[in-house]
């Protein structure tokens, strides 16, 4: 059996009853041992016992005169940064590793955002937090993970010559250069924002990041908004609807298409809306909104199929790849507006690669590539 050993779940029919376990102790060993250039010997004699031996490849390291180290920099630190900065870490354990975050909050998942609206989620360190309620925050990365943070710092230019990123300290107003050897970025999306005209009136606002969200909470709770319209009729402007009606929102979705949800076929969409009406959400598809005007305090929302009355008004027309640093850069840019990688997530720079929202992704099924906003793909 000893050429079976290493493989995972399998255990010798001799000791399967004899010694508990699921069989993958050995395998994964192998498997460490192997990612770090190894191997495992083993040597095994009937009633005598067995022996194993890890043989890792040894190099010197010399004295160098100058950076000997990996200086990766990672541009956002919401989902995909997060996570590429953990892969690196795993696969790289003297990387000089950098996150670079304009807000505050740290490694947390998009698609939760409306559960915090409707305070299923309680706080956005809920929203930040790992199934063992481990806080993903500056201490985590930083104590744990060996990953320095950076949040509340915008960066601002990337110098492809100099291999530097130009960044703003949020707080302190003052700039800085970064030099990296490997850049990421992974500056996701941003909320379509229509031409509407009156579509930047202070009761109109976007849910995207947990800013978007608290402004909206605080809104929703100081001004009692009773009557909530959302434009868009896409997975997050559903999911914000039921979101919303079940903090106690009259809640209507104004959607341009003949029906919501275009991901799934319009019979399973007219169910969809069947369910959400006997929930208290009501859908109107086929409508256009032409403007949003301001009426003593509210939102008056003209369609092509009357006007509207409105406390808050909530946009969920879609999201656009959030890739101009990488365009000002002189990237390439795809036809979607994100920045195109090749199948190995590299850019047309060698030395910078973009993950997540703000790229395409190459399509399987042909040589172009696509834009898909989704968590499956992007990460």
């Amino acid at each position: 059996d000893q050429e079976k050993l290493f493989r995972p779940f399998f255990r010798s029919a001799l000791q399967r009853g004899k010694v508990p376990g699921v069989g993958l102790g050995l395998s994964i060993a192998n498997k460490i041992v192997e990612l770090h250039g190894g191997r495992i010997h083993l040597e095994s004699s009937p009633a005598k016992g067995a022996r194993f031996t890890v043989i890792l490849p040894y190099e010197r390291l010399e004295k160098a005169t100058g950076h000997s180290r990996r200086r990766i920099v990672i541009i956002g630190g919401v989902t995909a940064g997060p996570k590429t900065a953990a892969r690196i870490r795993r696969l790289d354990e003297d990387a000089e590793i950098t996150i670079v975050e304009q807000s505050e909050f740290l490694s947390y998942a998009g698609c939760g955002i409306p559960s915090y609206l409707s305070g299923k989620v309680a706080s956005p360190k809920a929203l930040m937090s790992t199934a063992d309620n481990t806080l993903r925050d500056v201490h985590f990365f930083e104590f744990i993970k060996n990953i320095k943070i950076m949040n509340r710092t915008r960066a601002v230019q990337i110098d492809r010559e100099k291999k530097e990123i130009l960044v703003a300290d949020l707080v302190s107003r003052s700039q800085s250069r970064i030099p990296y050897d490997v850049l990421v970025i992974a500056t996701g999306a941003r909320s379509v924002v229509p031409a509407i005209p009156g579509i930047k009136n202070e009761n109109v606002h976007s849910l995207y990041s947990i800013e978007d969200a608290e402004r909206i909470k605080r809104l929703f709770s100081e001004r009692r908004a009773a009557d909530v319209y959302v434009i868009g009729g896409g997975l997050v402007g559903i999911e914000t609807a039921e979101s919303l009606m079940s903090a106690g929102a009259r809640v209507t979705v104004l959607e341009k298409d003949t029906s919501i949800l275009k991901i799934f076929d319009p019979d399973i969409s007219h169910k969809i809306m069947e369910v959400l009406s006997r929930k208290g959400v009501k859908t109107i598809t086929g409508i256009t909104v032409l403007e949003i005007k301001k009426l003593d305090g509210k939102e008056m929302v003209v369609t092509d199929r009357g006007d509207f009355t409105a406390d808050l008004i909530i946009l969920s027309a879609g999201v656009v790849p959030n890739s101009d640093l990488g365009k000002a850069a002189g990237l390439s840019i795809g036809r979607s507006g994100g920045i195109l990688v090749n199948e190995h997530l590299v850019t047309s720079d060698p030395s910078i690669y973009a993950v997540g929202d703000c790229a395409e992704s190459m399509n399987p099924l042909s040589p172009d590539c696509r834009y898909l906003p989704l968590g499956s793909v992007s990460t």
